[in-house]
C-alpha cells in the first residue's frame, strides 16, 4: 500500500534516546570525560604540552564541544584541577 504524500517510512527514536549498541563509556556525560582526559593530559604533558585538540580526540568528542564546555584551555585546566 502506498504511503500518503509526505509520510515518512522511517521510524525515529524518541528525543534523548540512547541507541542500544552504545557503550557505557559513550553514555558518560561528555563534560566528565573531557575533564578526566584533560587531567591525564595535563599531568603527562604539562599545561603547555597539552592541547585541546588532543584532549578532544582522546575524550572522543569534537574540539568545538570542548570549547562549548570550557571557554579556554586555562578554564579547562582550572576545572580539571578542582576537587
Amino acid at each position: 500500500m502506498a504511503q500518503p504524500m509526505g509520510a515518512s517510512t522511517t521510524s525515529r527514536a524518541p528525543v534523548g534516546a540512547v541507541p542500544a549498541d552504545d557503550t557505557e563509556r559513550s553514555r558518560e556525560p561528555s563534560r566528565d570525560r573531557i575533564l578526566a582526559v584533560a587531567l591525564e593530559e595535563f599531568a603527562d604533558k604539562g599545561f603547555d604540552g597539552a592541547t585541546t585538540a588532543e584532549i578532544a580526540r582522546r575524550a572522543d568528542v569534537t574540539q568545538p564541544l570542548v570549547h562549548y564546555h570550557f571557554a579556554s584551555k586555562d578554564e579547562l585546566w582550572r576545572a580539571a584541577l578542582r576537587p
